[in-house]
């Protein structure tokens, strides 16, 4: 949005907002409906196209509003882009936006679409020999999809079988570049992603949504209800059973409405927005741009390396003369070229993901 239209929608909440406490006495204590009623006000994924402000604005009311009761304070907290905690009673809508979403994930090709989500390997076995040799008892493995320090890539399809050859959990972790996923051309690195038990992603890392909001699928759930779930009779209501209660999927007995914040997101870009919000800078032009930069100072000359799709930029010494002091120089120009022309990208776009590879 725009400042204008920022601002204009900002009233719109307040207005909003205002409609509701005057309208308090009037609504249920306790949401009437019934779990998965929000199956039908739903569509089946997220658009393809984004929608209108005020088409996601109305569905607060129509859709999300029959399903919990909300305080004045997870109201106001619409426009800090944060929720307040909704008890255990109000979970209806909460529950049912957080499977929208990530059923919408899924079904643009995250992961597969089976029922299987409701290191090297050789390295993997030496390590857990070596473990229950000196008496331990191996029970997971956290393998990562792009971390979020240098963006690392584990091979998923030959750790899988180890874990489950040796019966391990399997956990990938796709913190920052889980959001690549979005893009077809980029899931190369999910092959083997059917061995894993659960799997996440932060889409407040690269996907446009506020801090704090994470993406989180696991293969069986009564694992994790297994050990977080309580059942004292003050936390029981007539659809305990019937409905999925994300307060026995961890340990605090509430949750922030984070999913709303991902829900309109994924609505008011949609999903072509989102793939060129992705692919909007192509880490070959950073790069590119910088070995140019260097070449026409005259201070080094460097050529460039492709690796697969990946332009780097090769630092090699071919002189006798050269010192380590000479390196250190180089590097100093390298790091200090890079770094302004990374500070003058992001004037003009985010580019605070971006990498330069070298």
């Amino acid at each position: 949005m725009q400042a204008e239209e920022y601002n204009r929608r900002g009233k719109e909440l307040v207005d909003y907002i205002t409609e509701y406490l005057g309208s308090i006495r009037e609504r249920k204590v306790i949401p009437d409906v019934k779990p998965g009623y929000m199956k039908e006000l739903l569509p089946d994924s997220a658009p393809t196209e984004p929608e209108e402000w005020e088409t996601i604005f109305k569905d607060i009311e129509r859709v999300i509003m029959p399903g919990g009761t909300v305080s004045e304070s997870t109201l106001v907290a619409l426009l800090a882009a944060r929720k307040d905690k909704i008890l255990h009673l109000t979970t209806s809508a909460h529950s049912s936006v957080e499977k929208a979403g990530l059923i919408s994930l899924v079904k643009i090709r995250f992961l597969p679409t089976d029922e299987q989500f409701s290191l090297r390997g050789d390295t993997l076995k030496q390590a857990i020999q070596e473990d229950r040799s000196n008496g331990l008892v191996p029970v997971m493995l956290c393998a990562t999809l792009g971390t979020t320090g240098v963006c690392a890539f584990d091979k998923i399809s030959e750790l899988g079988p180890v874990c489950a050859e040796e019966g391990l959990w399997l956990h990938v972790d796709a913190a920052y570049a889980g959001s690549a996923y979005f893009c077809p051309e980029l899931r190369w690195s999910l092959e083997g992603i059917e061995y894993a038990h659960s799997f996440v992603f932060n889409p407040s890392k690269w996907m446009m949504v506020h801090f704090d909001c994470t993406a989180f699928w696991v293969k069986d759930k009564y694992k994790l209800q297994q050990t977080f779930s309580v059942d004292p009779v003050y936390l029981r209501h007539e659809n305990s059973q019937a409905a999925t209660d994300f307060m026995h999927w961890q340990i605090p007995l509430s949750r922030r409405f984070r999913s709303l914040k991902l829900w309109f997101v994924m609505r008011a870009f949609g999903l072509k927005n989102l793939q060129a919000h992705i692919r909007h800078v192509s880490g070959n032009d950073l790069t590119q741009e910088l070995l140019r930069r260097l070449t026409r100072s005259g201070t080094m000359y460097l050529i460039p390396a492709d690796l697969h799709t990946k332009r780097i930029i090769r630092f090699t010494v071919t002189s006798q003369f050269t010192t380590s002091d000479d390196i250190l120089k180089d590097w100093g120009i390298i790091s200090k070229m890079a770094a302004n022309l990374l500070a003058e990208m992001s004037k003009v776009s985010d580019l605070s993901k971006q990498k330069i590879i070298f």
